[in-house]
């Protein structure tokens, strides 16, 4: 199995609701543009709130769309991990 083809979960860190709320539409319009398998995750830092975005925002985090995260959001604020066979 090639690298590319395991799927992934990318996390995106917000420090808190209230800039994620500001930051998603953004978010979504970039995400619609490459479209992939990987599953995204949001995580609002000071309410300790995960959220599973839709289906339509997964991305291929192999893509250079995994960069542009890191530039809009911050390096330390974005990562993609390997799905374990439970899920997430």
């Amino acid at each position: 199995v090639p690298f590319s083809a395991v799927p992934r979960a990318v996390w995106i860190q917000f420090p808190d609701r209230q800039t994620r709320d500001r930051e998603i539409s953004g978010l979504m319009t970039l995400l619609r543009d490459h479209p992939g398998n990987d599953t995204i995750l949001v995580f609002s830092k000071k309410e300790h709130a995960i959220e599973t975005l839709p289906v339509k925002a997964d991305t291929q985090s192999e893509t250079g769309i995994f960069q542009m995260l890191k530039d809009r959001y911050g390096e330390a604020n974005v990562r993609a991990v390997e799905k374990t066979s439970r899920g997430l």
